[in-house]
């Protein structure tokens, strides 16, 4: 059907494309200082004027194009999987932070704040704002929002929301002081030598504080009729409302945002097409002082379908996309079309070690799975029971080896052991260890449990399906009744969140140097920690289902919280040695292939993009790095 549907695109488009116009013809576009729908908008009197927008002249940030100085207007066109697909929003539109990486993801660069200093051995953060900086709604951002946030959302004894485990050291919260309008320090009790990497991640976003002059509103200490606006809503009370206003910046469009482009709508109500339009207060100018982003919007198509987003690929209707592209198994496709596309593909050096984690969640809630899950014999009999080499060459054209989670084969703290273990074809050995756990097979062949019934296991994922219908079979090969549940993103977080999964399956986590910052498969300290989310909330004191973990588990907890606390890598790597033989001894979480380098396509006429970038998730935030502001493209207008 799919190659019947390429077809179909190849005559529409035989001796039908037009080739992009080249860059620049008019010899004025380097004179507008700003994008012509927003200079229109001054001369209507609904902006003030540009210079009036930016931050203080020595306050703005400067970007130098990759390439060019760029043209303003028309889109970034791409794609999503649907309201679950928030690491994309994050990553393409949501990427700016206090601190971020570089390209080249070997130093720090000023991002919302202009500078910063370290102080007390890495207890002390200091944060200098941008003079003059703005929301996008035309108000100051300063050093109150953060008063604000910190002392009516961060510290409120109601509200909860997702923080991140880097707000705290020792269990303790970080300590918010506010010298002066544009001066933020963040006071730690013990040493977070990581702060600053993790505020560059996806999770830095929980740093960039609630606008006073939006949230005030809807705050019940604040304004008594707080209550009756959240319950016009369709909310029990302020604090429900406030938390739905207050969690994601993507599901509130009205949210006072500092980002290149704002939503229109919530994406949870663009049921086909979420659209993104730029900033007119936009912080960042390039190399002439021209006003940044040069796109106007950015357009995002809900395509749930893996053959709907190749085909809009090979048709040349996307600028620039690096998610969810079927891997190996469509990069033959692409190639093949990509002079009738017009695009190029580009490859992405990955950070994560595995293009599958797979884990029985050992704190699930029926009784009979969570003593069969904690057996250590079965979890390894399961991952002997998998062909990991066949599902390389059929789905991966060989490219890749057999190889677990954790930190990859490049870095010098590698545990080969907890890479290799148990990853070699043998069902015979997983049947002698099914069979010495007393898992005897009925006359179905199905294995029973402790309790007489049929030991059946559900994998939820919203992603993997060709290999985990591999995995099935060589599962129910060896009498394990196995049941697939692919469901949309969002969905799937719920069920990990709320401890309701049997079996998880995730992306095999950071396996560079990037590991420092999530360990979620060695060690259980965040909610992606799928073999354990219960063990991981009682660590990070977040809501949701909590148990104390095991003693063990326990003692890596505490190797992990040393490694948090200690500023020098080498010693970091000194303490995660023991920490990776420990979860080598447990065995918690099995990979399936080491991860090959991804790929993503961009169009010939989508210009400033690079070669060549990493692939890391959040830790990277790619393409954010790439500076997604000063993309531009010159097909026809």
């Amino acid at each position: 059907m799919l190659m019947t549907l390429l077809l179909s695109v190849s005559v529409l488009w035989a001796g039908g494309r037009t080739e992009a116009a080249p860059a620049a013809a008019d010899e004025d576009f380097l004179s507008q200082m700003e994008a012509p729908m927003l200079a229109e908008r001054v001369s209507r009197g609904e902006l003030p004027p540009v210079e009036d927008r930016l931050p203080s002249p020595d306050h703005r940030a400067v970007i130098e194009p990759y390439e060019e100085l760029g043209r303003y207007g028309l889109s970034w066109r791409t794609m999503y999987r649907g309201p679950g697909d928030w690491p994309w929003f994050t990553r393409t539109v949501g990427h700016e932070q206090l601190v971020q990486w570089n390209r080249a993801w070997d130093q720090l660069e000023a991002g919302i704040a202009r500078d910063w200093e370290v102080a007390d051995g890495g207890r002390t953060y200091t944060f200098h704002l941008r003079e003059g900086m703005k929301w996008h709604d035309g108000a100051d951002f300063t050093a109150n929002d953060f008063r604000f946030w910190y002392d009516n959302v961060v510290t409120h004894p109601d509200i909860i929301l997702a923080w991140p485990g880097f707000f705290y050291t020792d269990g303790d919260l970080f300590e918010l002081e506010t010298p002066d309008d544009y001066t933020v320090i963040f006071r730690f009790s013990g040493v977070n030598a990581f702060f600053l990497q993790a505020a560059a991640s996806a999770d830095g976003r929980w740093l960039i504080p609630h606008a006073e002059h939006y949230f005030s509103e809807f705050h019940g200490d604040i304004n008594s009729n707080a209550d009756s606006i959240a319950r016009a809503a369709g909310y029990s009370d302020w604090v429900e409302y406030y938390e739905f206003l207050g969690d994601q910046w993507w599901d509130n469009p009205d949210r006072p945002s500092l980002y290149a482009w704002t939503p229109r709508v919530g994406v949870g109500d663009a049921t086909e097409r979420w659209v993104l339009d730029r900033n007119p207060y936009y912080w960042k100018v390039d190399t002439a002082g021209r006003q940044l982003p040069y796109l106007d919007q950015v357009v995002m198509d809900n395509i749930p379908d893996n053959d709907v987003r190749l085909l809009r690929i090979t048709s040349g209707q996307v600028d620039l996309h690096s998610r969810s592209m079927g891997g190996d198994t469509n990069l033959p496709i692409y190639r093949d079309n990509a002079e009738r596309g017009n695009y190029r593909i580009f490859e992405l050096d990955r950070s994560d070690t595995n293009v599958h984690a797979i884990a029985f969640n050992q704190t699930v809630n029926d009784p009979v799975l969570r003593e069969i899950f904690g057996e250590r014999d079965f979890r390894v009999a399961m991952s002997l029971a998998i062909n990991r080499q066949e599902i390389n060459d059929l789905l991966y054209f060989g490219r890749t080896e057999p190889h677990h989670h954790g930190p990859r084969p490049e870095m010098p703290f590698y545990n080969e052991r907890l890479g290799k273990q148990y990853t070699e074809y043998d069902p015979d050995e997983a049947n002698r260890l099914l069979d010495g756990l007393g898992y005897t097979r009925g006359n179905d062949g199905w294995r029973r449990g402790p309790d007489g019934r049929t030991i059946s296991v559900t994998i939820d994922s919203h992603s993997g399906q060709d290999e985990l219908e591999l995995v099935e079979q060589y599962w129910e090969a060896v009498g394990i009744q196995t049941n697939l549940n692919i469901i949309e993103r969002s969905f799937m977080t719920e069920r990990y969140l709320n401890n309701q999964h049997e079996v998880g399956r995730y992306f095999g986590g950071p396996g560079l140097i990037d590991w420092f910052l999530d360990s979620r498969h060695e060690v259980p300290t965040h909610w992606e920690s799928i073999f354990a989310v219960p063990w991981a909330n009682y660590y990070t004191g977040a809501s949701g289902p909590s148990e104390e973990p095991p003693a063990d588990v326990r003692e890596m907890q505490r190797i992990w919280t040393e490694i948090q606390l200690e500023p020098d890598l080498n010693r970091q790597m000194e303490l995660a040695g023991p920490l990776l033989e420990m979860a080598a001894d447990r065995f918690d979480v099995m990979g399936l292939l080491l991860t090959p380098p991804s790929y993503g396509i961009v169009r010939n006429d989508f210009r400033n993009f690079p070669a060549r970038q990493f692939n890391t998730g959040g830790s990277y935030n790619d393409p954010g790095p790439a500076r997604p502001e000063q993309f531009f493209t010159t097909r026809p207008r």
